[in-house]
């Protein structure tokens, strides 16, 4: 385990020192995703399976959790709406602004300006895209196809 989480990081240091929009750059998101995609073909079966015993019980839980007893939206829900309006309508107005304003900047360039200068932050980053994706994989059913892990 030691290992794999070396190679991880040695890894992720690596592809945050690669430029945007070169081959290497490429490569470096390609690797994870080509990894995905053989792990998605390989186990598609068990996991079609696991989610098809799972949908019915899984959505009638969300739907009470997310629908109130008059069928209006959980204040939670509408939160997150109204913050996801608020960031698009952001966007949308930078956008038409031109792009890369200092008075509204658009996430991109937030992202770039702040997040992205150092390779530490790349790494970072990088490392948490990573992570995200190997989370997402763990949602999907063990070898017997009953627990998730």
């Amino acid at each position: 385990m030691l290992l794999a989480a070396m190679a991880v990081v040695g890894y992720g240091w690596w592809a945050s020192g690669v430029h945007p929009f070169t081959w290497r750059a490429q490569i470096a998101v390609g690797i994870p995703s080509a990894i995905a995609v053989a792990v998605i073909v390989r186990y598609e079966k068990r996991i079609s399976r696991f989610y098809r015993a799972n949908m019915a019980k899984e959505q009638s839980e969300k739907r009470s959790r997310i629908i109130g007893q008059e069928g209006v939206l959980n204040r939670g829900v509408a939160v997150w709406v109204a913050l996801l309006g608020a960031f698009t309508v952001w966007e949308v107005i930078g956008l038409l602004a031109g792009g890369s304003s200092r008075v509204l900047p658009t996430f991109s360039d937030l992202v770039d300006n702040y997040l992205l200068r150092l390779r530490l932050e790349r790494f970072v980053l990088f490392i948490l895209w990573l992570w995200l994706g190997k989370s997402l994989f763990t949602l999907f059913p063990s070898r017997q196809g009953t627990d998730v892990k």
